[in-house]
């Protein structure tokens, strides 16, 4: 298949770059970005966590927060 003029609307670049449009002023720092995938990774953590009680205790809630 042969490129076509297409394959350059905003409409694909946006798909690949969805930042690329945003004003540089209000784009999140590396420092952010990275701050934002710890808290990220955190949470899912203690998701897995509060998870992994729920079905060792056999599906009911916690004797700790009745």
């Amino acid at each position: 298949m042969t490129d076509s003029a297409d394959d350059d609307s905003p409409r694909q670049r946006n798909r690949l770059m969805p930042s690329q449009d945003v004003p540089r002023e209000i784009r999140k720092t590396e420092e952010e970005r990275r701050r934002d995938w710890i808290n990220f990774m955190e949470a899912v953590g203690k998701l897995w966590i509060a998870a992994e009680e729920f079905w060792l205790s056999g599906g009911t809630a916690s004797k700790a927060h009745e």
